[in-house]
């Protein structure tokens, strides 16, 4: 009884223990999954994160939380909390946290709609340990989440459960939560990104960072425009008439869409009324300050400002009595009539002293002083001059006084307009009309003083067909349907108005030719401006809009200085400098010189350009930079940095050129690039007409080479062989046939003198010679008939064989993308996988794998894959490189080319930032040698300095390794003759045994009953038929034996 319960306990002390041992295993398990991919996702990132326990009746973590706080292994910085089932006030302060749940209906606790409330402005990165949920129960719970309680707009809040670390049975399955699937759209799905085996405590592949919306598999995506901003300068939904369909227009529209191809999804655009924005995955208004934002939204940062104007109509014109008054103001004419009023009362005074004292004063010839004071005003001469010099003074002094205010008052009315109006009118003449150039007269009306130059162009252009705009302090709506103006500004501060970013946000596709007159502007003051603009501003990308600005006239006091913007001059390079081309006069009204057409950017001064080689194009025959390992110096080849050295030499700048790797491509002045058709343009970019065109090109490697077996089979097809097999058979048979047949049937075909006709056939068909002819013409017309076929087909069978013994025939390489597939090859590529996708108009369940790689990797395959049959590999390259790689290897390349495929025509071009000042330059040269076919004859030449001239091929002997299968036959055929040799003798040494001792029997017992003498013996050996048959096969066997022998 001792003995049971002692057993029965050690029993339950050993479950209990084994037990609590797996309970051990599992919880060290879980817990080193949590930490690896907390430091994987949190640690590594430098991200901040707290522990949250949610604790509940079933079970609670304190075994957990002891082995944490006992470890401490991630940080310590990290706080350790455990709340009970409020958890508002740990979400208030966390940002990320590492969350510890029990079941699955923890989430939708955790998901509870205060908790949605307070945290609509933060981002968080959660990892949610699940202890007790398959994962069958989470995709319920996840869609009752979002179905049933209607959460559809906050699906982002969802989504900040990054990672669900669920617990299921012996494994861990680290998973999140998707919206867009290759199964579903807009509909929420768990993945499972990686799986950890308690047992084995290894994961099933290696951790790794995950970015979710990186692809939305062609789902459908909604852009809703607001009504305070549908217009067709942002966005716009138009209806055309031709097909009744609708078209979004403008820059939001075209940058949505252009987001789309890198996200690949479909983009759909909606009206304001058609339906509420919320329904729409994006939305799109302008946000003022003073607006109170739905806090159920959030905003991308602000890609465009625009400023709200009081616009008002303009002012009345002066009338020709108002116009009077103008040139002085309100202080002046108050002084003129005070001194008026004092020399009227001192003339009303003296009138009134005694005749004697009058004439003391005035003298005796002066009657009407008060009107020689009118007269002096209006500059009328004085005929009467007092005679006393007191009032002779008083005379030449105010006459002095009156000259200057009326010559003040002349040349603001008449001189000064007139002088600006010939020098502005010259200008526009020289630049604008003899070069038949349509241009908008534009006037930014915030001084009273312009009116009189919009009077003078009104007066001589009012008459053309030139439009004539007067905009207040408002230029979006002229600048949209213009291309060229003369713009009437008040200071330089009006550059800034004019360079807002409203307007250069909308011009992004013009090209401008600005002439702006400056009323009152120093020559200092605007250089000072154009830096503060340039520099401060950071306008250093936008200096092509700026240089739009093609010429400036400032009014600076008595001159009319015409100015221009250079970016490159002996001074500085790549920073903006106001330069004076010309000066005009006032006063002599003429020119400093000749008027003449100024055209920029014609000498660079020994300047820095730099050209960017982008990486889908570098190549040794377009660009490429190899790098001297040596001393680390580096020499450019190709055609495209010889083209550039070309106009370095013509234009006087030095020229660098950049790898595609060191540096950004908007950081150097010029970029080269091939662009597909199915790419989408950069709308921030402005491209050359393309110069070049190539075609993307699908290389296979060779079939594998067949082996001297399979050659012996090739000459003929298999229907061939089958017929030729067919014959001989029909021939053996026939002999068969005969062969049963009566002796005197055989000699009545065959001949006497015929014993082995099947031998004769083989013999025939191998060309040796017939010995033994048959005497019977209908077998001599037989074996003539067999002779002349085996002669033609052994001939064939012959020539071709020598045909794939001095070549090296190989198996049939793939023609489609289907063949590709089922053979397994593996495509290489420098393109992106979704360009080729575009490219190549076929199913991509048929598409075999494709790799991006760099063009390095592609040149290396390209240059030793060709000869490895067995690698599998397939390439896109351009037709150009793989002719250039041709004529560099020679023959040595034996890629073959799918002929059934053909990619859109590619074009080759450089491109720039929005209006950069080289485009029109490189254009117009590349234009020019195109037009001139010298880019062809660059691109021959470096064909032909790269041929390789193979010579003429000699004769050659047919080497052992082309003949060593026929060697290796002849040994195979040599042991089986030894073989059939032995089995044969074998069989006829085991019969002449066995006659042997028949014949030994026979003749014993004949011996023994009586006796015989040997002559009789011998004559009746000769009689005996049987044994005669025994001794002649003997004898042949002796023959051929020794016969063998000696050979």
């Amino acid at each position: 009884m001792n003995l049971k319960t002692c057993l029965l306990s050690c029993l339950i002390f050993g479950t209990l223990n084994g037990k609590i041992l797996i309970q051990n295993s599992e919880i060290l398990s879980s817990l080193k999954a949590i930490r690896e991919v907390a430091e994987q996702f949190y640690v590594k990132n430098k991200i901040q994160y707290d522990f949250v326990f949610i604790e509940d009746d079933k079970r609670t973590f304190d075994e957990l939380f002891y082995r944490l706080s006992a470890q401490n292994r991630l940080n310590n910085s990290y706080r350790l909390s455990s709340f009970s089932r409020n958890l508002n006030d740990v979400f208030g302060i966390i940002n990320s946290a590492v969350i510890f749940a029990s079941s699955c209906e923890d989430l939708h606790f955790i998901n509870t709609h205060v908790y949605l409330a307070n945290q609509f402005t933060k981002t968080f990165k959660f990892l949610i340990y699940l202890e007790d949920c398959g994962l069958h129960l989470i995709d319920n719970n996840i869609e009752q989440l979002i179905v049933n309680k209607q959460l559809t707009f906050k699906k982002g809040l969802i989504e900040n459960y990054e990672f669900l670390l669920i617990n299921d049975n012996n494994f861990l399955y680290l998973t999140t939560i998707e919206w867009f699937t290759e199964s579903s759209c807009n509909q929420p799905q768990l993945v499972i990104l990686n799986t950890f085996n308690k047992l084995t405590q290894q994961w099933s592949k290696k951790l790794e960072n995950y970015k979710k919306f990186q692809d939305f598999y062609g789902c459908d995506l909604t852009l809703w425009i607001a009504p305070s901003e549908e217009s067709s300068l942002y966005s716009n939904i138009e209806v055309l008439e031709d097909s009744n369909q609708k078209a979004a227009f403008g820059i939001v529209p075209h940058t949505f869409a252009g987001i789309s191809e890198k996200y690949n999804f479909l983009p759909k655009f909606q009206r304001f009324e058609e339906q509420n924005g919320r329904q729409a995955e994006v939305c799109f208004d302008i946000f003022r300050l003073s607006y109170v934002m739905d806090m159920g939204m959030h905003f991308t940062a602000s890609f465009m400002e625009i400023r709200d104007v009081i616009v008002t109509t303009p002012g009345e014109l002066y009338t020709p009595y108002e116009k009077l008054w103008l040139p002085f103001d309100d202080l002046t004419w108050k002084f003129l009539i005070l001194v008026f009023c004092v020399a009227f009362a001192l003339i009303l005074v003296v009138n009134q002293l005694p005749q004697i004292i009058k004439d003391g004063i005035y003298g005796v010839n002066i009657q009407k002083p008060a009107l020689n004071v009118i007269s002096t005003f209006f500059g009328i001469a004085q005929y009467k001059v007092p005679l006393k010099n007191f009032p002779r003074c008083l005379l030449i002094i105010f006459v002095f006084f009156c000259l200057i205010f009326r010559t003040c008052y002349q040349m603001t009315k008449s001189q000064e307009f007139y002088s600006f109006s010939k020098g502005l009118k010259e200008v526009v003449q020289e630049f604008y009309i003899k070069n038949e150039i349509q241009f908008d007269i534009v006037v930014i009306n915030d001084r009273i003083k312009n009116q009189f130059e919009l009077d003078f162009l009104i007066k001589n252009y009012g008459t053309l067909t030139h439009r004539l705009s007067s905009i207040p302090n408002k230029l979006n709506g002229i600048f949209v349907t213009t291309n060229s103006a003369v713009i009437l500004a008040s200071s330089c501060a009006d550059l800034n108005f004019i360079n807002s970013k409203v307007f250069l946000a909308n011009q992004f596709t013009k090209s401008f030719r600005f002439l702006i007159y400056i009323q009152n502007c120093k020559l200092n003051n605007l250089q000072n401006y154009i830096e503060y603009l340039v520099v401060k501003k950071q306008l250093t990308f936008k200096k092509g809009l700026i240089e739009n600005y093609e010429f400036l006239l400032i009014n600076d006091g008595h001159y009319l200085k015409l100015t221009t913007i250079e970016w490159f001059t002996e001074s500085a390079c790549n920073h903006p400098q106001l330069v004076i081309l010309n000066t005009f006069n006032k006063l002599t009204q003429k020119w400093s010189k000749k008027l003449k057409i100024y055209e920029k950017f014609q000498d660079f001064y020994g300047c820095n350009l730099t050209l960017w080689v982008a990486p889908d194009i570098k190549s040794s025959l377009f660009a490429n930079i190899i790098i001297n390992d040596e001393n680390h110096e580096g020499r450019v080849v190709g055609l495209i940095p010889q083209i550039f050295i070309d106009l370095s030499q013509k234009y006087n700048f030095v020229p660098k050129f950049q790898r595609f790797e060191e540096e950004a491509g908007h950081l150097a002045e010029v970029c080269f690039n091939v662009f597909r058709p199915s790419s989408v343009f950069d709308m921030k970019m402005h491209f050359t007409v393309s110069f070049l065109e190539i075609r993307d090109i699908i290389l296979t490697t060779p079939g594998e080479l067949y082996t001297p077996y399979e050659k012996l089979w090739l000459p003929f097809d298999d229907l061939t062989w089958k017929f030729l097999i067919f014959v001989f058979c029909v021939a053996f048979a026939a002999i068969l046939v005969i062969n049963q047949s009566p002796k005197l049937v055989q000699e009545g075909i065959y001949g006497v003198n015929i014993q082995k006709p099947a031998l004769n056939v083989i013999s025939a068909f191998f060309g040796i010679a017939q010995h033994k002819v048959p005497r019977k013409s209908f077998p001599r017309c037989l074996l003539i008939i067999f002779v002349l076929f085996c002669l033609i087909f052994r001939t064939c069978y012959q020539s071709k064989m020598f045909e794939f013994m001095t070549t090296e025939p190989r198996h049939p390489s793939p023609k489609s993308f289907q063949d590709l597939k089922i053979k397994n090859y593996t495509m290489y590529t420098n393109i992106s996988p979704k360009i080729v996708d575009k490219m190549i108009n076929e199913d991509k369940n048929e598409l075999p794998v494709i790799k991006q790689s760099s063009y390095d990797e592609l040149e290396y395959l390209l240059t030793t894959q060709s000869q490895n049959s067995s690698a599998k590999t397939s390439m896109i390259i351009q037709s150009n490189t793989y002719s250039y790689y041709q004529s560099l290897f020679g023959k040595s390349l034996r890629w073959h080319q799918l002929k059934n495929v053909n990619f859109k025509v590619s074009q080759i071009s450089f491109f720039f930032f929005i209006n950069n000042y080289f485009l029109q330059i490189i254009d117009k040269e590349t234009q020019r040698l195109t037009t001139a076919g010298i880019i062809d004859f660059l691109m021959l030449d470096l064909m032909r300095g790269k041929l390789v001239y193979e010579s003429k091929k000699e004769w050659t002997v047919l080497t052992f390794e082309r003949l060593r299968f026929g060697f290796v036959i002849w040994l195979w055929s040599c042991a089986g003759t030894v073989i059939i040799f032995l089995i044969e003798s074998l069989f006829w040494i085991s019969k002449w045994k066995i006659e042997r001792s028949l014949m030994t029997d026979s003749r014993y017992k004949c011996n023994k009953h009586s006796k015989v003498h040997p002559i009789q013996d011998q004559i009746r050996d000769e009689k005996h038929p049987y044994r005669n048959e025994h001794k002649i096969l003997f004898d042949l066997w002796l023959k051929r034996t020794f016969v063998i022998a000696n050979k």
